[in-house]
């Protein structure tokens, strides 16, 4: 039986504060998650959907706005994150419900056509023990998705790009968090008895994307691990990463520009 998704106190904390960045991160990677997601329910005729670790709502809500038909259930195990989404999602969504529950052996054994995790698993201290859950859950045609934010080593210069990618890093580390889970997500769900294994990675950057919402999230990350972890991400640094975002640089050389990496993980029974 797989073991309790718990997390750690600091990840809780976190959330708390997150729902700006979350929001950044839906302008900047919500077009590549909605055209998958477009997609998957279209071709597989999606009725009902589980998200897992939903935080604050901003990216499900849309989900169910753009899909009046599916039936979404959406799971945190933060309460005041879950408190928040159904303010804003009170009497809007009908086809949405909020629940303040960990995903583990105890969640009601329901089934769905879809199941959903983005940002959240990197977060879990026993991955494998979420995919068992998920196949537990999934009907015979089922899929999980798992979208995640890949953070590697400061490869790319600009040095100010260096310098917050290896704090980044350290930032993970400190609150208990996998920032390369992805990579081990494959084997996982192999090991779980999951087929058709694909995963992703799209590499995004100034050039490629809006410019605007690439550096509003570096400036959200800044600010956010920061806020979280002081002695990690310091406020000389935080203060020096916002003003280099806020000039918006773009004239780059295609090597040394600076990018974020997005996972698509996807498979079914």
């Amino acid at each position: 039986m797989p073991k309790k998704q718990a997390i750690s106190q600091a990840v809780l904390d976190l959330q708390t504060l997150v729902e700006p960045c979350y929001k950044a991160q839906n302008k900047l990677f919500g077009p590549y998650d909605h055209e998958l997601l477009a997609d998957l329910i279209q071709t597989h005729a999606v009725k009902s959907m589980l998200d897992v670790g939903t935080g604050g709502g901003s990216f499900i809500r849309e989900v169910a706005k753009l899909y009046p038909h599916l039936n979404i259930e959406a799971l945190d195990g933060n309460a005041l994150l879950i408190q928040m989404a159904q303010k804003q999602s009170k009497n809007k969504f009908p086809n949405l419900t909020f629940k303040n529950q960990l995903f583990d052996q105890n969640y009601a054994k329901k089934k769905f056509d879809l199941i959903t995790a983005r940002f959240a698993v990197e977060h879990m201290n026993d991955p494998l023990g979420f995919v068992k859950c998920a196949k537990q859950r999934l009907k015979t045609t089922g899929k999980l998705l798992i979208i995640e934010y890949l953070v590697c080593d400061g490869l790319n210069p600009p040095a100010i790009w260096k310098e917050f990618r290896k704090s980044e890093i350290k930032m993970y580390k400190h609150i208990n968090s996998n920032h390369q889970v992805s990579h081990k997500l494959p084997a996982q769900l192999k090991k779980a008895g999951f087929k058709n294994i694909t995963n992703v990675q799209y590499h995004i950057s100034p050039s490629t994307d809006s410019k605007v919402h690439f550096y509003k999230l570096v400036e959200e990350y800044a600010k956010l691990y920061h806020t979280v972890a002081p002695t990690v991400f310091s406020k000389a640094l935080k203060n020096k990463v916002c003003a280099w975002a806020k000039k918006q640089p773009q004239n780059f050389q295609n090597k040394d520009e600076p990018r974020f990496y997005l996972t698509h993980t996807l498979a079914n029974l």
